[in-house]
């Protein structure tokens, strides 16, 4: 016979550690009044160039030469933005820019 005995040295039974349940926060206390924010109107969403701060990280660490992998990158990051801009003036968080019309003076 083996002197070790089947347990795996754990205790038999369910032994869970009781903790103390987390008081639920007020959002309202935590987060404050949201009604008592300001409103802004000065948001400026769109921007001329979307891949600005993707290419401030530097280049993806894609091993080769080939440059495909960006231009593959600055598509989906302009097809990105397009669709942000798209749910920004959806949500009236900022209207398209009107041009003022030539021919009325």
């Amino acid at each position: 016979m083996s002197s070790r005995s089947k347990s795996s040295g754990q205790p038999r039974g369910r032994s869970r550690k009781k903790g103390r349940k987390k008081p639920k926060l007020d959002p309202v206390k935590y987060w404050g009044d949201p009604t008592s924010l300001p409103i802004r109107d000065d948001y400026v969403l769109a921007d001329n160039d979307v891949t600005a701060v993707i290419r401030s990280l530097g280049k993806a660490p894609i091993p080769g030469k080939n440059s495909a992998p960006e231009l593959y990158f600055d598509v989906l990051y302009e097809r990105a933005a397009g669709l942000a801009q798209a749910l920004a003036i959806a949500g009236s968080l900022n209207a398209p820019a009107v041009e003022p019309d030539e021919s009325e003076g």
